[in-house]
């Protein structure tokens, strides 16, 4: 193991809490064996109406026969659960969910028997990663969906559904945290009511307890979700959705913490608002892509068909001072400005080198992107995607703003300050500055956002100049550039102009990666300062399309 990467787990580990560092020791010596536990008591008869079959808008089904799946754009078949280490980590996964029970593209795909599937698992999965406290979280309350839903209460899927609960029960993920431990405690309260006649593990207390322990702080008091990920935010408000819909017309959960519960759901759903785009997908930052979570649209509709009653806010300007964002939306545009801190300490798995940088649609549709997240594996492109350079904001000397060195760790981190605003007089201003290059180059970056009329101007300020500084705006693909002079057309008719002070443009082909296995041809404006000031002037008007 080189120093450097000794600095790097170092920079790391010294960020976790206590409590983390020692669960992830009883994980490393603990034997935990996966074991069968035979139920013999009665399951609660839920409305098999409670859970129905969701219909999304996806490109392909989940499932197709004989034996396909198709998972984060990539098909495969499948005829055992043993059989399946060549293909990637994160499809595996997939597999292992089974979202495919309760998600479908088509009325017409209800219909399948996925009891074969079931069958098949329970058979052959004795040990390994099928068994990981994540993808367990996500079978378990998927599988009681599915049975509930098909009253499929066979006693060897009853068998195997309470020993996984169990096992679950013995393997919570302290060490990880984040958006894990909210889904390890959904499964657990899944489960205590599904077995409530016969809960001597006390799935149910021990769910609940850490459900309200966990949300009290991932939860902020702006909405937002701790790991800065619209995509997680997300998730983590549709499985507090589920609980909701599972306990709330039940004793399994007091008054308060059902007000507790709902009033979590009601600010989540506002800050998810405010950070989708006007084509009402959420914007990109830290690991997020399209097709993973449910959108606002999805997430507020379940809201208001469970009686929770909500009110977004008609400001054009909002700023999430927790997790760090600045939002201002009017008939012409939708800015989002990232002035927070990666973060939490505790987790930042999912964080992305992207401090100070932002996105911005431009009528309906976007006009600068961040890159996206297309893979989790432990490759280059993961790295890139994760990097400062993948994002709108200024690299320097080819550096991160903060050490994002393996697929889901962080090290030394941007410290963000001197956030100012000042919505007065007819105009909006913002500004931060983070240290991320301080150690490595010396310098602190500067960038301070000024939206007047029909124009906003970008100032990017370093201490000092640096010989190798760009900044960098991601276009969508569905962009028209003209490159002399710069100029930017959306498919709705706006016209855009480009100029810069104090910086040389030029335009260069990159590519954009929205979903999970996509990957888009997209242009890319690279700013290269000469100065250590450098102002970027974005201007628009509406023409015919």
């Amino acid at each position: 193991m080189t120093v450097n990467k000794l600095h790097n787990y170092y920079d790391t580990i010294i960020r976790l809490n206590p409590s983390q560092i020692l669960h992830r020791f009883i994980k490393i010596f603990k034997i935990s064996r996966y074991k069968i536990y035979s139920f013999n008591g009665n399951i609660t008869h839920l409305k098999h109406t409670i859970f129905p079959e969701s219909i999304e808008d996806h490109s392909e089904p989940m499932y197709s026969s004989p034996n396909q799946f198709f998972f984060i754009n990539e098909t495969n078949k499948v005829d055992s659960f043993l059989n399946i280490k060549n293909k990637k980590k994160l499809w595996r996964y997939n597999l292992y969910y089974f979202n495919y029970l309760n998600y479908f593209s088509s009325i017409e795909d209800t219909n399948i028997d996925f009891s074969k599937y079931i069958n098949i698992w329970i058979n052959e999965v004795k040990k390994g990663e099928s068994l990981e406290p994540y993808p367990t979280s996500l079978r378990i309350v998927n599988w009681i969906k599915w049975s509930v839903r098909n009253k499929y209460y066979k006693k060897s899927f009853l068998d195997s559904l309470y020993s996984q609960s169990i096992f679950l029960k013995k393997n919570i993920e302290h060490d990880i945290k984040g958006n894990h431990i909210i889904a390890n405690c959904k499964a657990l309260i899944f489960s205590g009511i599904f077995f409530i006649n016969n809960d001597k593990y006390n799935f149910l207390k021990i769910g609940k307890k850490l459900l309200f322990k966990n949300i009290n702080i991932q939860i902020l008091h702006d909405g937002g979700h701790y790991e800065r990920s619209p995509l997680y935010h997300s998730i983590v408000l549709e499985d507090l959705l589920d609980i909701y819909k599972l306990v709330s017309n039940h004793n399994y959960f007091s008054k308060y913490e059902i007000l507790n519960l709902e009033n979590k759901i009601i600010f989540m759903l506002i800050w998810l608002n405010r950070l989708s785009h006007k084509d009402g997908k959420i914007s990109f930052f830290n690991d997020s892509a399209f097709n993973i979570s449910k959108s606002f649209d999805r997430l507020s509709s379940q809201a208001i068909d469970l009686g929770i009653k909500f009110k977004l806010t008609d400001s054009n300007f909002t700023y999430f001072k927790e997790t760090g964002y600045f939002i201002y939306t009017d008939e012409n545009v939708d800015l989002k400005f990232n002035v927070g801190c990666v973060g939490p300490k505790e987790q930042p798995g999912h964080s992305h080198a992207d401090t100070l940088s932002f996105e911005l649609s431009v009528g309906k549709f976007r006009l600068f992107v961040n890159s996206g997240t297309s893979t989790y594996e432990n490759n280059t492109l993961r790295l890139f995607q994760k990097s400062t350079k993948a994002h709108n904001t200024l690299e320097i000397n080819k550096l991160n703003s903060s050490n994002v060195w393996s697929i889901f760790r962080v090290g030394k981190r941007a410290k963000v300050g001197h956030i100012k605003y000042d919505t007065s007089n007819n105009n909006v201003k913002f500004e931060a500055t983070h240290d991320g290059y301080y150690q490595s180059s010396t310098t602190n970056h500067k960038r301070m956002i000024n939206i007047i009329d029909n124009k906003i101007i970008i100032s990017d300020t370093t201490t000092k100049l640096c010989l190798d500084s760009i900044i960098r705006l991601y276009l969508n693909p569905d962009v028209m550039v003209n490159e002399s002079p710069l100029n930017l057309k959306t498919t709705d008719g706006y016209s855009i102009d480009i100029n810069c002070k104090n910086g040389v443009i030029k335009v260069v082909d990159t590519m954009w990666y929205p979903e999970f296995g996509i990957k888009i041809p997209n242009k890319c404006i690279e700013i290269t300062m000469k100065e250590n000031n450098c102002e970027t002037i974005i201007k628009w008007r509406k023409g015919t399309v």
